[in-house]
């Protein structure tokens, strides 16, 4: 059943177009981006021997060991990471897309 013009709003969504293969590469992008900084949040407790909580209050020196181990600083928001990222040091970002980037 074809849809009439007139009702058409512009909300069919086709799976093959170039926007669709667009939003896939980005939202694989930006899965990839939070799982190396799992790995390295989780490298980090281990190298501090701390247990990972749910709460931690204390995320400032998470983000201290990223800028300066892996030269990455997040961008956060209420102490929230958000998507955005500056390279600060691009020789030790490409150590943490080697470790964690496979």
């Amino acid at each position: 059943m074809k849809v009439p013009i007139s009702v058409d709003d512009g909300f069919y969504y086709d799976t093959e177009s170039e926007d669709a293969l667009s939003l896939q590469e980005q939202r694989r992008k930006r899965d990839q981006y939070w799982r190396m900084l799992y790995q390295a949040r989780q490298e980090f407790f281990k190298l501090t021997d701390r247990v990972p909580t749910q709460f931690d209050m204390n995320s400032g020196a998470f983000f201290y060991y990223l800028k300066q181990t892996y030269g990455l600083q997040v961008e956060t928001v209420d102490e929230k990471i958000t998507s955005e990222y500056a390279i600060i040091d691009e020789r030790k970002y490409l150590l943490f897309l080697m470790k964690f980037g496979s």
